[in-house]
């Protein structure tokens, strides 16, 4: 299976970053740049790292949708608990974009943040509504990780890349730039 077929539904919408992006050929991915299927998988993967080998911390502003889930505009910080802790690009997003949901489920007081006036549902429907959202999210993820698997297992290639990286990043360095070409 191809790596269009692969990752069918995903999209990403690249906004802008404080660093220049490239992908695998070192050709920079310019701002509002909207990436589709394996295209969007590549610029996540050249994302994730650009993450590890920066020893800066640098914001990323994109849209992320896969299949029927769409986030919408989101923040990324190269630097964030879930970029670094994550070994796969799957296991990033999952973490990143179901953050806010963990965080109200822990802490039901904070809906109260995002009531409105004119409120129509209490808190405790807004909570199950959350919490099924949350069900929906990781199921979707949950695929497009099991997709993730299945392609770096055919692509050695991009394995070895990872390895280098993280060989790469225990040096320290300081660059403006991400040059996927340091890499190969």
């Amino acid at each position: 299976m191809s790596k269009e077929e692969l990752f069918h539904g995903l999209k990403i919408i690249y906004h802008s970053s404080e660093i220049g992006l490239t992908n695998k050929d070192s050709c920079m991915y310019p701002p509002e740049s909207i990436l589709k299927n394996g295209a969007a998988y590549e610029f996540l993967f050249m994302l994730k790292l650009a993450a590890k080998s920066s020893a800066e911390n640098f914001k990323t502003w994109l849209e992320f949708s896969y299949r029927n889930y769409n986030h919408g505009k989101i923040l990324i910080s190269s630097k964030s608990d879930e970029m670094v802790t994550s070994e796969s690009v799957a296991e990033f997003l999952k973490k990143r974009l179901n953050k806010n949901r963990r965080e109200l489920l822990k802490n039901p007081d904070e809906v109260k943040k995002y009531e409105s006036a004119g409120k129509i549902i209490d808190n405790e429907e807004i909570l199950n509504m959350i919490a099924l959202e949350s069900k929906n999210f990781e199921t979707i993820m949950n695929e497009l990780e099991e997709k993730e698997m299945q392609y770096l297992g055919t692509h050695s290639e991009l394995v070895e890349l990872q390895h280098l990286n993280n060989l790469e990043s225990e040096r320290p360095r300081n660059r403006k730039y991400f040059d996927s070409r340091k890499l190969l």
